[in-house]
């Protein structure tokens, strides 16, 4: 009965080095450097591509025309254009409230 415990102990701790070593070979493939890694990056980013797609002539800011391509921008125009100037800056589009 004794003699089968170190092929047991053996087999454990193998299948304990294989599992560490798989576990870590996910964290590490699933994540590349420079992605978001919570929420609010992602979020962050994806506001960031949005306001580049929306900035068609590329000036860093939106105006009424480019915005005109996002309704719900183009209804909040006002609001989120917060200093009046008819443009929205990439900070007002960024510190605007989701909806």
């Amino acid at each position: 009965m004794y003699k089968h415990i170190p092929v047991l102990v053996a087999a454990l701790c193998s299948t304990l080095a294989i599992a560490a070593d798989s576990t870590s070979g996910i964290t590490n493939n699933t994540k590349t450097q420079g992605e978001p890694t919570n929420a609010a990056a992602i979020v962050k980013n994806a506001a960031a591509s949005a306001f580049e797609a929306l900035d068609k002539n590329g000036d860093g800011r939106i105006s009424r025309t480019e915005a005109g391509m996002d309704k719900n921008l183009s209804n909040n125009f006002g609001i989120t254009d917060t200093d009046g100037d008819g443009y929205i800056s990439r900070a007002e589009f960024m510190a605007r409230p989701q909806s």
